[in-house]
């Protein structure tokens, strides 16, 4: 019976979860995109109930692979037995290969799991893979603790496990997908909440914290710490996210259940921060936001759950965790200001997040995220769409 039910789901999700025409709130602006394709889907399967949270890095000889969190079993829930998994791409992204590579095997204990990737070029040369590992104590504790591999030889092979922060220190950390950054001077940065364990799981509200690194990710330090600058919230800073700006600064966001991303500036690498304050320009849900910078313009491009009014769509159906619509904008002035916001997803049945962004040679950007919806929650799936920038 659960075959039969997946089954349907699956094709429901096919039929479903189409490409969406893209929006533009202002329609007299010039629009940020030429074209776009959806190029690859990945729905569950049998014994296989979620993709999702993954990364793109491209390798010297053109190849994008993209890395991802494959679950295995029956169950979907962030605590299931997870592994990485890769796909790779030939032509820039618009086709991939048809079957998971596993990359990473999780354990075979009660909680063992591997999620949430992020891939880096190093300016070395090396390849960085980090993710999130979590493991179940006797007590019944669960730990969940960044991660990080290096590769030499365009990952074919990798090192040894180096823990981002001490295994005395354990305890339920979570880093996002595609956040790990690299700083001018070199320095890795690993954008990280912490959440207090409970009896029975951990604490819905979070504090935020940078690990640094100035060995090319052997060695860690931890930042001082980011609390919520209200009390009004019991989520906390969750989910943050990092940016270098062309001053030599560093931007953090971070999700809350204020209505509004809020942000946080360093002027000294990541090691103190700025009080954070209501980021007014990214109105969101509780749903993580990211940017990254464009190479081919030193332009920013944000990706996040957008809730200006002014969108005007359908209310969210509640399986959606009201995660859409999914909508992105350009700043051509360091984040000072944003334009030409796009909603790339608007289907008001599924929820959209846990972005991966990553352009390519051809003036196209390929975004990776989850998406689900009244069958499927917002976390089963990913899908990959190629985006051709007008110049």
């Amino acid at each position: 019976m659960k075959k039969v039910l997946l089954g349907s789901l699956i094709v429901l999700f096919a039929l479903t979860l189409m490409a969406s025409e893209l929006v533009m709130l202002n329609k007299n602006e010039k629009p940020l995109v030429k074209s776009v394709e959806t190029v690859l889907e990945l729905p569950p399967t049998n014994n296989n109930p979620r993709n999702s949270e993954g990364a793109f890095v491209t390798l010297k000889d053109g190849t994008i692979m993209y890395a991802f969190s494959r679950y295995h079993g029956d169950s979907w829930d962030d605590n299931a037995p997870s592994d990485i998994a890769a796909r790779y791409s030939y032509d820039c992204g618009k086709t991939w290969t048809k079957e998971d590579k596993i990359l990473f095997k999780c354990g075979t204990k009660k909680g063992d799991n591997l999620m949430s990737v992020s891939l880096l070029r190093l300016q070395n040369g090396e390849i960085a893979i980090v993710y999130l590992q979590k493991f179940v104590e006797p007590c019944g504790r669960i730990n969940c603790m960044p991660k990080i591999r290096f590769s030499k030889d365009e990952c074919k092979t990798w090192s040894e496990v180096v823990d981002c922060i001490p295994h005395s220190a354990r305890g339920y950390y979570v880093v996002n997908n595609d956040r790990v950054i690299q700083l001018k001077n070199g320095r890795l940065l690993v954008p990280t909440c912490y959440a207090k364990q409970l009896p029975k799981g951990v604490s819905q509200r979070s504090i935020d914290f940078v690990y640094y690194s100035d060995d090319n990710g052997r060695t860690w330090k931890e930042s001082e710490w980011l609390l919520p600058s209200t009390h009004k919230t019991s989520k906390g800073l969750q989910e943050p996210g990092l940016i270098e700006l062309q001053n030599g600064n560093v931007m953090l966001f971070a999700r809350t259940d204020l209505k509004y991303q809020y942000k946080s500036f360093s002027a000294d690498k990541g090691e103190t921060w700025s009080v954070p304050a209501q980021a007014t320009e990214f109105p969101s849900p509780v749903a993580p936001l990211s940017i990254k910078r464009n190479p081919a313009d030193n332009s920013l491009i944000a990706v996040w759950c957008g809730k200006q009014p002014e969108w005007n769509f359908p209310k969210p159906t509640k399986k959606t965790w009201d995660r859409t619509p999914l909508v992105m904008a350009v700043s051509y002035d360091d984040g000072n200001t944003w334009e030409k916001h796009t909603a790339i997803e608007t289907d008001h049945t599924n929820g959209f997040c846990y972005t991966a962004i990553h352009f390519t040679d051809d003036n196209s950007m390929l975004l990776a995220y989850c998406c689900g919806g009244e069958n499927l929650v917002p976390l089963q799936a990913v899908r990959i769409k190629k985006f051709k920038l007008n110049k």
